[in-house]
């Protein structure tokens, strides 16, 4: 068996000068995968109240929720990516990697 303690030891040295950092981009991550999970659900609410016949006045909230958390999603998506450059860049050189 592989001992952790050492992994854990290298990763407090490298990532302990940006823990908030972290904690945003798991807030983050975690927000958009519930974002993702969201769309399919709207899509399959929009699908069956349009073969039972509702009108575009009751289909119109559903797509505007669609769109709504599909661009969420996307401005998630980046901000996630911003956080994680930014941590990775902050980490190497504040502990000397580079």
């Amino acid at each position: 068996m592989i001992p952790i303690r050492p992994y854990i030891s290298l990763l407090s040295t490298y990532l302990g000068n940006v823990k908030r950092r972290l904690i945003v981009l798991a807030l983050v991550t975690l927000t958009g995968i519930g974002f993702q999970l969201s769309l399919p659900q709207i899509i399959g609410s929009f699908i069956d109240r349009a073969i039972t016949g509702a009108t575009q006045e009751q289909l119109l909230p559903l797509a505007g929720w669609f769109l709504v958390a599909a661009l969420g999603k996307q401005v998630l998506n980046v901000v996630a990516k911003w956080l994680a450059e930014g941590i990775s860049w902050r980490s190497t050189t504040d502990s000397g990697g580079i």
